[in-house]
């Protein structure tokens, strides 16, 4: 006899005989994928704790962290899109900031050169700082995240190499145009604290949330 998938001719023919709705296929077919990320979880509770018998903490944990991701994202919605659809989009696009004088689509980062070589920065793209030590990496990523929130945008930014009280001097450095230096040593001049109450009205209330564990993994 016939086997496919180690499922026999009969099987597969007595299932063909049993009445439906094609109707119905939708809600079978979600139900299917429930019952397969079911099956998935119970596997990976076996496998995670072999990891945790085996590995170090950290390493079982980011092991467990990816797994769960993947069966997670198996799960998500089809985004395809037809290219009807996508000239539609780009050209409704490209009138909207037409007429609203706007020059590119993404977030600015108040660094003219850059945006118009990034064309802002946009929510599906990763954007990687990169450079020797002490060649500015945090500072330019801090004033970008200034520029935002000056705009009203939510910033959360993970600080793994400072607390945050030294992130914070950072920002009112710059906001304020005050000495990094002198703000350090607490030797502020005269003119210098019209500035700091001056930064202080422009930071305050702003959306920008630091988290300073220097310990952070990247699944965290």
């Amino acid at each position: 006899r016939l086997e496919i998938a180690g499922l026999t001719e009969t099987f597969i023919n007595s299932v063909l005989t049993v009445p439906g709705n094609a109707k119905e296929v939708d809600t079978h077919c979600k139900e299917l994928k429930r019952l397969a990320v079911g099956r998935k979880l119970k596997e990976l509770a076996i496998q995670i704790a072999h990891w945790a018998a085996d590995e170090e903490p950290d390493v079982a944990y980011e092991k467990a962290s990816q797994a769960i991701m993947g069966i997670r994202s198996g799960d998500l919605e089809d985004t395809t899109k037809g290219v009807n659809e996508m000239l539609r989009e780009s050209i409704q696009d490209l009138e909207r900031r037409f007429e609203s004088g706007e020059q590119f689509d993404g977030l600015a980062t108040g660094y003219e050169a850059i945006d118009a070589r990034w064309n802002g920065m946009k929510a599906e793209n990763l954007i990687l700082i990169a450079g020797r030590p002490s060649h500015g990496k945090t500072t330019l990523a801090l004033n970008i995240c200034e520029h935002l929130v000056r705009n009203d945008k939510t910033v959360l930014f993970f600080n793994l190499e400072m607390s945050h009280k030294e992130l914070m001097d950072k920002v009112i450095s710059s906001v304020g145009k005050l000495s990094f230096t002198r703000m350090a040593n607490a030797s502020l001049r005269e003119e210098d604290w019209p500035r700091l109450t001056s930064c202080v009205s422009v930071l305050k209330d702003k959306p920008l949330f630091v988290d300073s564990r220097s310990s952070l993994s990247v699944a965290e």
